[in-house]
Parts: structure tokens; sequence; C-alpha cells
């Protein structure tokens, strides 16, 4: 069973699973409202960056939708900045003593941009260059 220290590091971990998770949420509703509201004649097809989503703060809409938009936005650079929070915390996590163990056993070092459960779980580790994910 896993000490208490463990259970609060695997709680950063599924947070972070949940935060992207509601960024995609958010992603998806911005989509659908400019589509509903045909909105979305002017903007590029296919998948967006974040640059794409952060230009809508300057599109041109009518008052009682710019509202509803604003409120997505607001939303999304919300999730945005709780993601790259809980990164951070997930990085200086695998800096412990007790996250090392396990690069120096499998002989990787710890992705910084892939999800990692900080724990028994699953974490995601890079091998010479390339995005492997190992069950520890």
């Amino acid at each position: 069973m896993p000490n208490r220290e463990r259970v609060e590091d695997r709680q950063i971990s599924r947070t972070l699973g949940q935060v992207q998770q509601n960024i995609t949420r958010v992603k998806n509703r911005i989509r659908r409202f400019l589509d509903v509201h045909g909105l979305n004649g002017g903007l590029k097809a296919g998948a967006w960056s974040d640059t794409d989503y952060r230009g809508l703060t300057g599109y041109k809409l009518p008052e009682s939708l710019r509202i509803y938009l604003d409120v997505y936005l607001q939303e999304l650079d919300f999730f945005q900045a709780a993601k790259k929070q809980l990164r951070e915390a997930l990085q200086a996590l695998f800096r412990k003593e007790r996250y090392a163990t396990a690069v120096r056993i499998t002989g990787h070092r710890l992705a910084d941009r892939d999800p990692v459960d900080a724990g028994m779980g699953r974490y995601a580790a890079v091998p010479d260059g390339q995005t492997h994910r190992i069950v520890a």
C-alpha cells in the first residue's frame, strides 16, 4: 500500500489528466460555438494551435456573443495555466530520490512533455530521443 506521500504525488498526475480533459472540452466548446453561430467562415480549418485560440480575443462579434466567447477563452486560459503549474510540480517530484531510482533502473530519463503517473503506475520515458511508455 502506498504511503501518504505517494498518494499525494499521484494526485498531481491525476489532476493533470483531468485538467487536460477540461482543456480539450473547452476547445471543443469554442469550435462548436463558432460553428453553431456561423462564425467560423474565415477561420482556419483543421487542428488549431494555442495561438489560434488566443487570436479569437480580437475576433469581431456581436456583444451578446462576445460575452460567451470571452468566458470560454478565460476558462481555457485558466486550465492552461493550471496545466503548466501541475507539470512544473510533476517535474519537481521526479527530481526527488524516490523517483530517481526508477530512472536509474530503466536507464531512461523522464520526459518533460509527457504525462507521468507519479508512483507505481505508468510513466513516459525518452530513450535516445524517442518517446516510449513503460509500465513500472
